[in-house]
């Protein structure tokens, strides 16, 4: 749901096809952005994620970007969980409360078609891609004269 640069992509991808991987990087390099984009994603093929940092800021900003982009209902940042408890457990009875409209939301037409017009776009990436690396190829083919035509 947030912006992605091309390593940050290739990594999003890494994990998808189930590689493992470590981002290192000074501040600033979008690694809170990743890791907020790894656990939406998650998210939304039904999965859990616990996410454990070692500051409480670099918590905040992953919070906070997933929450930027509506997804504050489907997480709980515990700081310390004996003060956090009662907000916990509040936070939860709402998404029980709340499991009917979601499952609602998620059956609508609307959802269908999205998934259909997603699905199509990446087709479209896809193939577009694919014409890229191939005239890419044609750049740089040598076997034709010896040289490429770059």
């Amino acid at each position: 749901p947030l912006p992605l640069d091309a390593p940050q992509e290739a990594a999003v991808r890494a994990v998808k096809a189930g590689e493992s991987l470590v981002v290192q990087g000074p501040p600033g390099t979008g690694k809170s952005q990743l890791i907020a984009n790894l656990m939406a994603d998650a998210a939304a093929e039904g999965k859990r994620v616990l996410l454990v940092c070692q500051k409480r800021a670099a918590l905040d900003v992953v919070y906070e970007r997933l929450r930027s982009v509506g997804l504050a209902p489907f997480m709980a940042l515990i700081h310390d969980f004996q003060s956090d408890r009662k907000r916990l457990y509040e936070q939860l009875a709402g998404q029980i409360d709340q499991l009917d409209t979601y499952r609602q939301q998620n059956n609508s037409i609307d959802t269908v078609l999205l998934d259909r017009e997603f699905a199509a776009e990446c087709r479209r990436i896809d193939r577009i891609t694919a014409e890229l690396q191939a005239f890419r190829t044609a750049l740089f083919d040598t076997s034709a004269c010896g040289m490429s035509v770059k």
